[in-house]
């Protein structure tokens, strides 16, 4: 009895002890942030003496927003809405880069926009709240401004825009709305994908940021370490064990069972686009943000040291 005593005291102390994190998601709670519920479920955050606290996104605000309210510590969100922040004054840095890869594109069905020219006055399905702006650096890799096409709201299923004929293209990413559009009967040969590649340029998606104010903080900086190397060590389980993060996902973020399928299916997907090292590329954040200054986004390419932050 006496034992049992004591490892209940040592573990109420290690949970006292543990250091508080809040973890902001681009989204709501899906596969795409798997790494991060893995590492809670798993234990890595704690036996790095963290206590994180996962806070899904939405519709209803953006994550920068959270980030500049002071509402989250850490904030998943890509890089063409962090740099964009930066450029209204919000000074965000990169600490990891866990996707080395875009899953971004803007998919039209192939009748109507058969080819890249062909974007010149197509009706294209946007997202909002920063999501808009991966679209919009597109269109500017073919030589497009936003007022060369016609933006509507992309709320809801990517399909119905197209099945109700109101776009010829939505925004889609490769490990979801892509694999919606086949789920609703849009077979692949009627459909083209316009992706970063197609365009030949540069898209990076969900990195980790935070205000850089906050690393004046030296333990702060320390918590940041930890942080990424156990959110990796997450994401190396989950990429080996899809079936099984899938569940993870579901059960911490109170999802429908029935969703298992389309939530392995994304892990799936998703792991196509986790680099080796999540430290962003020089020559990744080169290119994509001249693209950024192309599009209008920005004005100048900020200065790659003081953006990323390589915390491993």
């Amino acid at each position: 009895m006496r034992h049992l005593l004591l490892a209940a005291l040592l573990i109420i102390a290690h949970a006292s002890s543990a250091e508080p994190l809040r973890l902001q998601l681009k989204w709501l709670p899906q596969a795409q942030f798997a790494g991060y519920y893995v590492a809670e479920a798993k234990g890595f955050y704690a036996e790095a003496g963290l206590e994180v606290e996962i806070l899904p996104g939405g519709t209803d605000f953006a994550p920068t927003e959270r980030l500049a309210a002071g509402g989250a510590d850490i904030s998943v969100e890509w890089f063409t809405a962090a740099m964009t922040a930066r450029e209204y004054g919000l000074e965000l840095v990169n600490i990891a880069q866990p996707f080395a890869r875009s899953g971004f594109a803007i998919t039209c069905l192939r009748t109507r926009v058969p080819n890249l020219a062909r974007l010149n006055g197509a009706t294209i399905g946007i997202w909002s709240a920063g999501n808009e702006y991966p679209a919009i650096a597109l269109l500017a890799s073919a030589g497009l401004t936003p007022s060369d096409v016609t933006m509507v709201p992309q709320e809801g299923l990517a399909s119905t825009l197209l099945l109700e004929n109101k776009a010829d293209c939505v925004s889609t990413m490769s490990y979801n709305e892509a694999r919606e559009l086949s789920d609703a009967g849009l077979p692949a040969e009627d459909l083209i994908a316009y992706d970063a590649e197609a365009f030949g340029t540069v898209l990076l998606d969900d990195g980790l940021y935070i205000r850089g104010d906050a690393l004046v903080d030296p333990a702060f900086a320390e918590k940041l370490d930890a942080f990424v190397a156990a959110s990796m060590k997450g994401w190396t389980w989950a990429m080996a064990n899809p079936e099984g993060a899938a569940g993870i996902v579901i059960d911490l973020a109170g999802l429908n069972q029935n969703t298992l399928e389309a939530q392995v299916r994304m892990m799936k997907g998703v792991s196509d686009l986790i680099g080796e090292e999540p430290v962003m590329d020089p020559t990744a954040f080169a290119k994509a943000a001249d693209l950024l200054v192309d599009a209008g986004l920005i004005s100048m390419v900020p200065d790659y040291d003081a953006v990323v932050i390589n915390a491993p």
